[in-house]
């Protein structure tokens, strides 16, 4: 079963899915995929194959909109997108397929693998930013480069575009989760402006921290308060692989403005004081050393300034992992990258 999910042809489109508990699997497309309201187009009933595999063929054009409404003997029916699907329309409810011709790009080249993906440096990034991920040679006012040569020179080798996985179902998966345990251990629950974590003294987390910086083990016999989750699935790791550290990056606040308000009470840097603002880089610092050093994959959103208004440099070493035979966790050894936090020294 290699070749499930929809494999477009001028011809007539393949569509398959594994559905072994369906009593009736239906192909939907609809008139638009620029929307997620677009009318229904068709509803074509698939055929069982082998394996609990459904099959449907339909002519249909590239960028078209479907779903797969799979009903079960209980009589639940439900609307599904594509799981093999390469894009969809806004908010993931619809898949879109997608013709060679259009997923091409002329004279890509794909960069060399990494020997462990934990040598990988990602930045999160939203619509607004692709512009910059396509253009070269730019810079400021004050020659300095911008756009992706600027994030060459931090150090980064991905930029992760929305979305992002949650859940993992095999040791074996190649998809990490982002690990809100380290993010909400060591700056506060990102839900509570006023809650406060490790780096900040809160008491009573240095379990949770550990096991985060240990690659989310959750030993048996772990406490509850110190379990490594993200937020959805409970389950143990299969390697450091699998687990994407951050600190922030699309939350409420901003780490700085969660320090102003959780350690300080104030909204704004201006109401600081000096020792407040001494205070606050000594946390950040801890807070993005963390996410560095702890086994897995290191993440920051794209044109974060650490600090906020902080233009001096510093320059940290990156760890990387190579997983383990008999625990699937990390050993550390040094990687040959480094990149820059924006935090003054």
């Amino acid at each position: 079963m290699n070749d499930l999910g929809a494999t477009y042809e001028e011809n007539g489109t393949a569509f398959k899915l594994w559905a072994p508990t369906a009593q009736k699997v239906e192909l939907v497309t609809f008139r638009s995929a620029d929307s997620a309201d677009a009318e229904e187009a068709a509803v074509v009933e698939m055929r069982l194959g082998e394996k609990g595999v459904w099959n449907a063929t339909e002519k249909v054009p590239s960028s078209a909109a479907y779903i797969y409404r799979v009903s079960f003997a209980d009589g639940t029916t439900n609307d599904s997108a594509g799981p093999y699907a390469r894009a969809s329309v806004v908010n993931g409810r619809r898949s879109v397929i997608l013709s060679n011709a259009v997923t091409t790009v002329k004279d890509f080249r794909r960069m060399a693998p990494f020997t462990k993906n934990t040598d990988a440096g990602i930045f999160e990034a939203h619509r607004g930013k692709y512009f910059g991920m396509i253009k070269h040679g730019t810079k400021n006012s004050k020659g300095k480069a911008t756009g992706v040569d600027y994030l060459k020179e931090l150090g980064v080798t991905h930029v992760q575009i929305q979305p992002n996985a949650y859940e993992l179902d095999t040791h074996n998966s190649t998809v990490a989760f982002f690990n809100d345990s380290i993010r909400d251990g060591l700056k506060g629950f990102v839900f509570s402006t006023e809650d406060t974590g490790f780096a900040s003294s809160k008491p009573n987390t240095e379990g949770l921290i550990l096991n985060n910086m240990l690659g989310c083990q959750n030993p048996e016999g772990i406490s509850k308060g110190s379990f490594c989750t993200n937020g959805n699935a409970n389950v143990k790791y299969g390697n450091a692989g699998q687990i994407v550290n951050y600190v922030e990056i699309h939350d409420n606040l901003t780490l700085n403005d969660k320090l102003n308000v959780s350690l300080f009470g104030k909204k704004t840097d201006d109401e600081l004081d000096a020792a407040q603002k001494t205070e606050k880089i000594t946390v950040s610092k801890l807070d993005d050393s963390a996410v560095f050093l702890a086994h897995g994959v290191s993440e920051f959103q794209v044109a974060r300034r650490c600090c906020a208004r902080r233009a001096a440099t510093r320059t940290a070493t990156m760890l990387a992992m190579t997983p383990t035979s008999s625990t699937g966790i990390a050993s550390t050894t040094p990687s040959t990258r480094t990149t820059r936090s924006t935090c003054a020294v």
